[in-house]
């Protein structure tokens, strides 16, 4: 869902971004969305689950995965060339969710 809202509101988050680049005290958007995504880190496995993934470092986790999403859906046109096959949505949120989910499965415990 993260991709297709950054996607859906590019042109604004960029925007943004290029605005905190010329005055880092006058975006009220990045910091609001920064304040959401922190709320990430206290996200933590299932009792189910603990033992699974006990040992990764969550809020580092978590902002590796919202740059991930937010790079693919952010910065496309730097990444394929204008003329370059584009995978779909749905192959590249597949490929970030089996990297992530086999990362963190080799990396636990």
């Amino acid at each position: 869902g993260l991709v297709d809202l950054a996607r859906e509101h590019r042109t604004a988050l960029l925007t943004a971004l290029a605005e905190q680049q010329r005055d880092p005290d006058a975006n009220d958007l990045l910091d609001q969305l920064a304040g959401a995504l922190q709320r990430l880190e206290v996200i933590v496995p299932g009792e189910e689950y603990r033992a699974q993934y006990q040992g990764l470092d969550m809020p580092a986790l978590a902002a590796d995965v919202v740059g991930m999403i937010f790079g693919v859906a952010l910065l496309d046109d730097m990444i394929f060339p204008s003329r370059a096959h584009r995978p779909t949505r749905e192959r590249l949120t597949d490929e970030m969710r089996s990297l992530l989910l086999d990362g963190m499965r080799h990396r636990s415990g």
